[in-house]
């Protein structure tokens, strides 16, 4: 449906692609990019959309049309929650079923914890899970973070649902990092095996949302798949060795911000680095 409007050099890029972060599309994480498109939400004459679909359409319209000079479609790397969003988008077409209704189907099974699902797309507002509240900040002058404006935070909820946008309980994720371990030293698993298959055999540094490489010497040099994410006050960090005889997880309810934005993912990464150490 959007073929008609992108750039031409889009319409060749596959799901694989998108997955791998190699899509070439703008990347909506950072200033800059979310700067670019509140300027064109300014400039528009029409009403904006007031449905999730809608803003997801129109959100996708614009940046299938926001060339990155630099980066060549489907070759060249660069980490990107658009392309996410437009997988999300590639599965409901495909599917005939919304993005909520699969995850519901095919994710919370999986990842289910006795009493409850352990796991959710958006954040957690039951009572049990409220006191959990995000921080952000600059080390040393960490604050509660209390959401995005409205007006930008329906466009942050349309991005992230498929690109970042599921939370879990520190158990629901260990079973989601154990079930990947548990395939990659050979067991039997519900993750498919051609998944499974690419993450043994990647080709370049990035893998269907992992990153991939040897790590410090305290890890003896394994190839491991690993990679650090923040969303709406949270960091995560996590580290699973391709051979699958270890994994670790490293979370904080903080987000990085200031000179330093990395700082808080520096400290979980140095977490697992020196708890692998102690284990060598």
């Amino acid at each position: 449906d959007l073929a008609a409007g992108m750039l031409p050099a889009f319409r060749s890029v596959t799901v694989e692609q998108l997955l791998a972060h190699r899509g070439g599309l703008i990347a909506l994480n950072n200033e800059a990019d979310v700067g670019l498109f509140l300027e064109f939400l300014t400039a528009q004459t029409e009403p904006l959309p007031e449905t999730f679909a809608g803003r997801r359409s129109f959100l996708a319209t614009w940046a299938l049309q926001q060339a990155q000079p630099g980066v060549t479609p489907g070759q060249d790397f660069l980490y990107s929650n658009v392309d996410y969003m437009l997988v999300g988008m590639i599965l409901e077409a495909r599917s005939g079923k919304s993005f909520t209704a699969l995850f519901d189907e095919l994710i919370v099974p999986l990842l289910g914890m006795p009493g409850g699902p352990g796991l959710s797309l958006g954040l957690p507002t039951t009572a049990g899970l409220a006191r959990q509240r995000g921080h952000v900040g600059a080390l040393g002058a960490v604050q509660v973070f209390d959401g995005y404006p409205p007006e930008l935070q329906v466009w942050q909820d349309v991005l992230s649902q498929a690109a970042g946008g599921v939370f879990a309980t520190v158990t629901g994720y260990a079973k989601w990092q154990q079930l990947h371990q548990q395939a990659l030293g050979g067991e039997s698993t519900p993750l498919p095996a051609a998944y499974v298959q690419r993450l043994r055999t990647p080709v370049g540094d990035y893998v269907l949302g992992w990153e991939v490489g040897p790590l410090p010497d305290a890890f003896k040099q394994k190839v491991c798949l690993y990679h650090g994410g923040i969303i709406e006050g949270f960091s995560v960090y996590s580290v699973i060795a391709l051979d699958g005889q270890f994994a670790i997880s490293a979370f904080t309810n903080t987000e990085g911000q200031g000179t330093d934005p990395d700082w808080v993912v520096k400290l979980l990464f140095k977490a697992i680095f020196d708890l692998q150490a102690g284990w060598a």
